[in-house]
């Protein structure tokens, strides 16, 4: 697991996308694409938005 930046602020959403890019099996291109992309959202100190949440949480039942 990656160490979490300080600037990370939603923390919960960056555990959870910690276990999925470790634990996740079959992730599609595009689902690990979006893993990253909101990584660097929460390192930027943002939170996730309901929706990105909901997408979040859709992935993990689906893969983990």
């Amino acid at each position: 697991m990656i160490e979490r930046p300080e600037s990370v602020v939603d923390v919960d959403a960056w555990d959870d996308l910690q276990e999925l890019d470790q634990h996740g099996h079959g992730l599609t291109t595009w689902e690990s694409d979006w893993i990253e992309s909101v990584l660097q959202q929460l390192r930027a100190g943002r939170r996730l938005t309901d929706k990105q949440r909901a997408k979040l949480e859709s992935i993990r039942e689906e893969r983990l």
